[in-house]
């Protein structure tokens, strides 16, 4: 049986379910897995490698093959937690990572068995973004075939694909420092967040402040910036799908918070120093919590984005004590500006 599948954002609504719920759905319920992918990120292995780990006694096979990267060029931690993953598939012998050192392949073949047996195979334009939650707002269109022929016939072309083309990461040659392409944070696919010129930028963080708070950046085990350590989401098959990896929200301290001028249950824009706007709003008991507004992931992406760049964390890599001190930064500063509604936030 054959349908579509869209990724359903407003105004376009066309399919019953959207392509990100359609993907972690069948991810649940299956125990064979095959994934060809143009392109991937860095989030979406990591989150993939939070998975297995969390349900090592449910999945039986789990492949991944990496189309575009090998001969583009890979970020350094889209590198590394696609070394990591293969390390943990290894370990299970269960699967790998594979890359295509020969030629560039852009086609995007999601294949699944169930441990049932049923498959299901979707082929269309989706590339290997974060699997967990869509930040994507790109319109993407799949294929999906289940139960029938075609899906069988996918998911044997799918293995031909890692057969032909295919060569685990950890077999191929590595990558070298000098070869990794510079990564940026890109907030640009999130609804309602904007960029302005560094000229505007400048004109802001010129202004003099009434109001400046020093927020402290926790290192809890299994909150604020380490959200996804946290207890994950638990299906009736016991099967526990982990929160996203830039998920974030910051608990403030009760000594901030009843200083004269924070914004108490407020929604508000901040602007960063690199020039991204979005809202913020605070709330909870005290308005402790300050998190973004649309996607927890929003601010978690700048954040834990910086951390990244830096060279201080490692996606998937718990943010700790040592880790802020050495990026020379643990709290992040919101000033307000002659705008009641608009703050400059720094880290």
């Amino acid at each position: 049986m054959s349908s579509l599948v869209f990724s359903n954002f407003y105004p376009a609504k066309i399919t019953e379910s959207d392509i990100n719920k359609v993907l972690l759905g069948l991810i649940k319920q299956s125990s064979r897995i095959i994934i060809a992918s143009g392109y991937i990120s860095n989030d979406a292995m990591v989150e993939i490698n939070k998975i297995v780990e969390n349900n090592t006694d449910k999945i039986k096979e789990l492949s991944i093959f990496i189309g575009m990267h090998y001969i583009e060029g890979f970020t350094k931690q889209q590198y590394y937690s696609c070394v990591k993953l293969n390390e943990l598939l290894i370990s299970k012998d269960i699967g790998g990572i594979y890359v295509s050192p020969t030629m560039k392949f852009h086609g995007k073949i999601y294949s699944f068995v169930s441990e049932e047996g049923i498959h299901t195979s979707l082929i269309g334009s989706a590339n290997l973004s974060s699997f967990i939650q869509n930040l994507e707002r790109t319109y993407e269109t799949m294929l999906m075939a289940k139960d029938d022929e075609l899906a069988k016939d996918i998911y044997d072309k799918n293995q031909k694909i890692f057969d032909k083309l295919g060569v685990r990461i950890d077999i191929a040659k590595a990558v070298q420092e000098e070869d990794f392409i510079k990564s940026r944070i890109d907030l640009s696919s999130f609804d309602n967040v904007s960029k302005i010129d560094q000229t505007e930028v400048s004109k802001i963080l010129d202004q003099d402040s009434e109001y400046c708070f020093e927020v402290e950046v926790k290192t809890e085990e299994k909150s604020n910036l380490n959200a996804f350590f946290g207890k994950g989401r638990v299906n009736t098959r016991g099967f526990e799908v982990p929160r996203p990896w830039y998920e974030v929200e910051i608990v403030v301290s009760n000594r901030v918070t009843t200083l004269p001028g924070y914004p108490k249950d407020k929604t508000f824009k901040v602007v960063t120093m690199d020039g991204w706007v979005f809202k913020c709003k605070t709330q909870g008991d005290y308005s402790k919590n300050l998190r973004s507004t649309v996607s927890l992931s929003i601010l978690g992406k700048w954040l834990k984005g910086h951390l990244e760049m830096s060279g201080c964390l490692k996606t998937g890599e718990m943010v700790t004590d040592q880790v802020l001190s050495d990026y020379g930064r643990n709290h992040l500063t919101l000033r307000s500006t002659s705008q009641p509604d608009l703050w400059i936030m720094e880290f």
